[in-house]
């Protein structure tokens, strides 16, 4: 029950032994039981300095963010911050869920689709789930919903407009009917924005080299090789 003195043991022991990122989770832990958040966020910033690298730290940070905070950009801004210095880590994907988990929720659609062509960039663990997902996300949303704002406002800026649309009275002009997608990678529904588009077709043989290297990389990590 004596709070200063249990700070005043946190902070001698993180001073000496700053790595050890478990501790600023208990210590984080321990303001948020106290109903400081202020200090719950000194505490994390702190730990964020300390061990930088740490991808648990980070996303311990965040879930504490998304309770937290009703706006959503002050969290985005955190996952950013945190994804800046671990997001090519090879087990990031943790955070990387947690991120896409938030969105999710969100129902920001061409945000997580961002976030996918994003993580499709570097190897991970879980770079295959992520491909899947990727192609599932693609397929099961409209385009509208998957372009992003600068997409948007280009498809907008390029409509035509209503009178160059109507020829007459009931006559409509065949270039204003959308044309329907084809399909990319076998799938009947697959669908997606011009970036996705361009990120999909790039994304393929990287995937497969990446592939590669996260096979190598998990067998290393297993003791698997010679």
């Amino acid at each position: 029950e004596n709070i200063l003195k249990i700070r005043k043991v946190y902070d001698a022991f993180l001073a000496e032994f700053p790595l050890c990122y478990g501790y600023w989770k208990k210590y984080a832990d321990h303001e948020a039981h106290l109903g400081s958040i202020d200090k719950v966020v000194e505490v994390y910033e702190r730990a964020v300095q300390g061990v930088t690298y740490s991808v648990d730290i980070w996303l311990h940070y965040c879930i504490f963010a998304i309770g937290a905070y009703q706006d959503p950009d002050t969290i985005r801004r955190l996952f950013e911050r945190g994804l800046a210095y671990v997001g090519t880590d090879y087990l990031s994907f943790t955070l990387w869920d947690k991120y896409i988990e938030y969105e999710y929720l969100q129902q920001e659609w061409g945000r997580l689709a961002l976030i996918y062509t994003r993580i499709l960039e570097y190897p991970n663990q879980q770079l295959d789930r992520y491909f899947n997902s990727f192609k599932e996300l693609a397929g099961s949303r409209p385009l509208s919903e998957l372009r992003t704002a600068e997409e948007a406002a280009a498809a907008a800026a390029s409509a035509p407009s209503e009178a160059s649309v109507q020829l007459n009275e009931g006559e409509v002009h065949p270039d204003a009917v959308e044309q329907s997608p084809k399909p990319l990678l076998g799938g009947p529904t697959f669908m997606c924005g011009p970036s996705m588009l361009q990120s999909l077709k790039i994304g393929m043989p990287i995937w497969i080299l990446w592939k590669g290297k996260v096979t190598l990389t998990s067998n290393f990590l297993n003791g698997k090789l010679n």
